[in-house]
């Protein structure tokens, strides 16, 4: 290895040597003679300007590192990391159209195997050489919106050197991209103390990170700000400020920006799309038709994304008329030539009917669709199968599932999960077992919703075993069960009898404090209903505490059930909790006198059990 050694330092005094007569010939300017003035103008070409962009043949030398070892510094730059800098910035096409002082500062900011205080010494050299266009051109190409504010300081620290509204464009671009958008608004406010004025491009750059980080006031505010400098807003401004009302549910907004700027700035087709979307999603589709019609007034040519957001508004409010009357004019081309509708406007229709239980016209709609030559897809036909499972059609769901499967579109868990869900509702638990294993089969893998369906079915058919087995196999798959999965075994233990195996399925799965599933509400409403059955009203008060405890609020009934049991048992103090508990979630409970026997004859223990079961059932049939 030693051997070797000299020929690295050879290679590495040639470099030192071509960097210090770049470093000359780019310092050359700034220290000629005023005599030079006089020089012919062929001889002043040969050294360019100071900052310009240079273009250099010999690209190895040209993109070296800067080592500032030829300043006097102790620190030296591996060439390892060097040559790795000098082959990425040869490969990036953009790298060729900046200037030696841009290269070089970007190839030294870039370097992710120093710390920013050896490159501040390695960007020594270059110090009081960059110009405006540099720092741009760095920041421009720099990846990191944390090396993009070092090199921006550092720029502002050079001698004769002021930031411009052009860098400052550049420098909160980056931010932007780099997901910093509060950032870059008090960088914003900075630029304005140190009176640099913004341009257009300033603010649309400001407001793109404040829609990003979905701060609508802010960039309601800076909107104002930028109107108040007599800034007229561009139709990219309006356009993204309209989207970002739109997705935070400020629609009202969204349209009272569109009726105040409409007027003074040239609305596209993006515009009208997006807002039409976004009132069709809020159930305002008479608004949304108010902006079609202006839409077509201003000559916009709607698109067939604008009549995909009508169907949806049509549908999402109910009008299945007019939907289907939509959708056949754009069938038969009266709407445009180009305008023809695709995939989601067939399914976008179907959904409409299948929610509205017409099946018929949804199956008819599905025939248009493939007669029109546009093929469903699986979420076509999974659409359909939900809505026959929902209104009990399972014969026609069987059906339409084996049609899917003719047409070659693969299933998918969603497919299998309405299929089981919908036979097991209907305890078809051996059918739904049927499409539990087919869909093991096909090698689809079954979700956590897919499990809780069957498990679901099992209970309700009361195969409580056969549930607990499917449980097993769910958690030895890596499928983590929720507490829907959970709550329904719970229940249907309680409801066999077996009160002691549901309490320990319930602490073993969400009991403690590190369990993955935390129970909900309904959880504890179901052991401590089941509890309270079997007269163990002290233990079902520890866990209606356990529910108070994770600040969970149940049905007035259980506070009823709770509250009875409690004063049979003679525990006043814990009554009178269960009533304040109750009070401060607005649920009265009526306060009696202690509970009398209905058969005075009878012995004081069977009495109380007359009186509780005579309570309970009155608290059922109240449920």
């Amino acid at each position: 290895m030693n051997r070797y050694f000299p020929r690295v330092l050879l290679a590495r005094q040639r470099r030192l040597s071509l960097l210090q007569q770049h470093i000359h010939a780019a310092r050359a300017p700034a220290v000629r003679d005023a005599s030079s003035d006089s020089s012919s103008d062929e001889e002043a070409e040969d050294l360019p300007p100071r900052g310009s962009n240079r273009n250099i043949t010999s690209a190895r030398s040209d993109l070296a590192v800067v080592n500032p070892s030829a300043a006097g510094s102790s620190l030296d730059l591996p060439a390892a990391a060097a040559e790795s800098s000098l082959a990425a910035a040869e490969s990036s096409e953009s790298s060729k159209s900046l200037s030696l002082v841009a290269r070089n500062v970007l190839l030294i900011a870039s370097d992710e195997d120093h710390d920013w205080a050896s490159k501040a010494e390695y960007l020594q050299p270059w110090s009081g050489m960059a110009t405006e266009d540099d720092v741009i051109h760095v920041l421009e190409n720099i990846k990191s919106p944390k090396l993009a504010s070092r090199v921006f300081k550092w720029a502002a620290r050079q001698e004769d050197f002021q930031h411009t509204v052009f860098t400052y464009n550049a420098y909160l671009n980056a931010l932007v991209k780099g997901g910093h958008g509060s950032k870059a608004r008090k960088i914003f406010d900075d630029m304005l103390y140190k009176e640099c004025l913004p341009n257009i491009y300033t603010y649309g750059i400001v407001l793109r990170g404040l829609c990003d980080d979905a701060k609508t006031d802010a960039a309601l505010e800076l909107l104002q700000d930028m109107e108040s400098k007599m800034l007229t807003p561009t139709t990219f401004i309006v356009n993204m400020l309209v989207s970002c009302l739109c997705k935070n549910g400020k629609v009202d907004a969204a349209y009272e920006l569109y009726k105040r700027l409409s007027d003074e700035c040239s609305l596209d087709r993006i515009s009208y799309n997006m807002l039409t979307y976004g009132l069709c999603k809020a159930d305002q589709i008479d608004r949304a038709l108010a902006v079609f019609g202006e839409m077509e007034e201003n000559a916009v040519v709607p698109s067939l994304l604008t009549y995909n957001g009508l169907l949806y508004g049509y549908c999402r409010a109910g009008r299945m008329e007019q939907a289907m009357t939509l959708l056949e004019e754009m069938i038969e081309g009266k709407k445009g030539s180009d305008v023809v509708p695709d995939m989601y406007s067939y399914n976008t229709v179907i959904s409409g009917f299948c929610k509205a239980r017409q099946l018929p016209t949804a199956r008819y709609v599905l025939r248009r669709m493939i007669k029109s030559g546009c093929s469903p897809n699986v979420v076509t036909f999974n659409t359909l199968l939900d809505g026959l499972c929902l209104t009990g059609k399972l014969d026609e769901a069987n059906a339409m599932f084996e049609y899917m499967v003719e047409r070659n579109c693969e299933p998918t868990a969603v497919t299998y999960t309405v299929l089981i869900t919908g036979h097991a509702r209907a305890l078809r638990i051996d059918k739904a077992n049927d499409y539990f294993v087919d869909m093991l089969r096909r090698g689809v893998e079954p979700n956590v919703y897919t499990y809780t369906a069957l498990i679901g079915g099992l209970c309700d058919a009361n195969k409580v075993e056969d549930a607990l087995e499917i449980l097993k196999r769910m958690s030895s798959t890596g499928r983590e069960p929720n507490v829907v999965t959970y709550t329904r075994v719970i229940g249907a233990l309680c409801k066999g009898g077996q009160i002691e195996r549901a309490t320990k399925l319930f602490n073993d799965a969400m009991g403690s404090r590190t369990a993955k599933c935390k129970p909900d509400s309904y959880a504890y409403s179901t052991i401590v209903y089941w509890l309270c059955r079997q007269s163990k009203f002290l233990e079902a008060y520890e866990y209606f505490l356990r529910m108070v405890e994770s600040k969970l609020v149940a049905k007035p009934h259980i506070y009823k059930a709770m509250a009875d049991g409690l004063e049979l048992v003679q525990e006043t103090e814990k009554v009178e909790r269960v009533c304040l508990e109750a009070s401060a979630h607005g649920i009265e409970l009526q306060q009696k006198d202690a509970p009398q026997p209905l058969n005075p004859h009878l012995p004081r223990r069977k009495a109380r059990k007359e009186v509780f079961l005579h309570k309970w059932e009155i608290t059922k049939r109240a449920m």
